[in-house]
């Protein structure tokens, strides 16, 4: 497994990044990552409990392969198949449970990982660069970190106006415009 350079930035928030399928190497860089993040932390109410937390926070991510990714499906979600994200939160409750972490240790709010097969099939099947839909996929991820959610239909439109507002910071255009058009 190689990591990626660490990528601290001036708020102390950063991305913990694991690379372990090699074909992400020449495909995205941290920063292209943490462009995205600034973009998420730059839209998010500010009344969100992680804006509340006023403690500095890493995510961990992980750029594997379908089958990676697929083990973690099962094991974890009991589903034996490969998916383009998952996303599993360190906290039902971030500013309940992380307020007994010391000041200075940044707050793990949890896990994403990301499968390049799937992400660059469907990239493909739904003509958008790879590039722009991997990290619509970190942004899609890391928004259920924060407990968005997308399995009730008014929870998805909130979810989904707040990506694409998103990625438009990012000069990335509107992904379920497609979507629901054709």
């Amino acid at each position: 497994m190689t990591a990626m350079p660490d990528n601290k930035n001036a708020t102390l928030n950063y991305i913990e990044c694991n690379v372990e399928d090699e074909r992400w190497q020449d495909a995205l860089s941290v920063h292209d990552f943490e462009l995205a993040l600034q973009a998420i932390e730059h839209m998010l109410p500010q009344d969100h409990a992680i804006c509340r937390m006023n403690k500095p926070y890493e995510v961990s991510l992980t750029l594997c392969d379908d089958t990676s990714i697929q083990n973690i499906n099962k094991e974890w979600r009991d589903k034996d198949k490969a998916t383009n994200v998952l996303s599993f939160p360190q906290f039902d409750d971030l500013l309940e449970e992380t307020d007994m972490i010391p000041d200075g240790v940044n707050v793990p709010i949890g896990d994403i990982f990301i499968a390049y097969d799937t992400v660059k099939q469907e990239s493909v099947t739904q003509d958008k660069t790879f590039k722009d839909h991997a990290l619509h996929m970190f942004i899609h991820g890391f928004l259920h970190l924060l407990g968005y959610d997308h399995i009730e239909n008014d929870e998805a439109e909130i979810m989904e106006a707040l990506e694409i507002t998103i990625l438009g910071r990012i000069n990335i255009a509107n992904p379920y415009q497609t979507m629901y058009t054709e």
